[in-house]
């Protein structure tokens, strides 16, 4: 699933009484990191990113790039190979229409730049069943875990190892370069059980994710966003041609969800530069 950047033009519009906000994604979309050129979900689009800054300590400052259907962060990573990370499902809360959210890991980013899309993670909806006098009188959720390598396949579902709200998950995405297949490893640890499981793909290049994410339609335009509150990215890391590393010490690019509206927002990294949270502000 490809980021779906704001047009600077329609933003200008939508935030023609906001200068800063209009501002600052005309100056992030100035730096031009083409998205995907072709998607199912969501659509073409030129994904905005500026350019990190070295600081003092040698580390790389994390620039903000604004998209409509991410949020989280993006490193930098030279030949990648491996992306993991844990979290707790998050419970999906109807935010007064049908709500989508998914948490993953990936690898390169689905362009001819970044190579393949490499990602794995759960899904968490909220969908309207029963309608009282015009308004949704009942709701249900929806959670399970998925892999896609995109644009060459879409989300599949992993149907033989469930999740719940509440369930701690270990997620990891590996590209093997000697038989050309993406390797995906998916955990309950409150089942103790993970399933395993491999798809032939071209490499992903150049950069890592760790996304909280709002699926789009079959058009390619971003679902209304589930309110699942905070969430948090635990024990990340990325190993490329530099080794294995936290993602805090790679060059990275904080990605705000933004339409017009700041729909979801990630946090500071934690200490250890392993983690870090990622809010909910509205649905869309």
């Amino acid at each position: 699933m490809e980021p779906y950047c704001t047009d600077p033009e329609e933003l200008m519009s939508a935030a023609r009484n906001t200068l800063f906000t209009a501002l600052a994604c005309l100056s992030a979309a100035a730096a031009s990191l083409t998205a995907p050129a072709s998607a199912q979900s969501p659509a073409e689009a030129s994904a905005p990113a500026s350019a990190a800054t070295t600081t003092a300590t040698g580390l790389r400052a994390a620039s903000n790039a604004l998209y409509e259907n991410w949020a989280g962060y993006q490193v930098a990573a030279k030949n990648p190979t491996q992306a993991r990370g844990s979290w707790t499902v998050p419970k999906a809360s109807w935010p007064g229409r049908d709500g989508y959210s998914n948490m993953w890991v990936g690898l390169g980013g689905g362009n001819r730049a970044q190579g393949q899309l490499i990602q794995a993670g759960t899904e968490h909806d909220s969908k309207c069943v029963a309608l009282r006098a015009g308004k949704c009188s009942k709701w249900k959720n929806d959670y399970y875990l998925w892999v896609e390598t995109f644009p060459q396949r879409s989300q599949e579902r992993i149907t033989n190892l469930p999740v719940s709200p509440g369930d701690p998950v270990r997620v990891a995405v590996r590209w093997s370069a000697r038989d050309s297949r993406a390797y995906f490893t998916l955990c309950n640890e409150r089942l103790q059980r993970c399933v395993v499981t491999s798809r032939a793909t071209s490499a992903p290049k150049g950069v890592a994710e760790f996304v909280l994410e709002r699926p789009s339609r079959a058009d390619g335009r971003p679902l209304a966003l589930a309110n699942t509150g905070t969430v948090s990215f635990r024990q990340l890391s990325v190993t490329d041609a530099s080794g294995t590393r936290v993602p805090k010490k790679m060059a990275h690019t904080r990605i705000l969800m933004f339409n017009g509206n700041l729909l979801a927002s990630p946090g500071a990294w934690s200490a250890s530069g392993n983690g870090f949270p990622v809010t909910f502000k509205r649905a869309a």
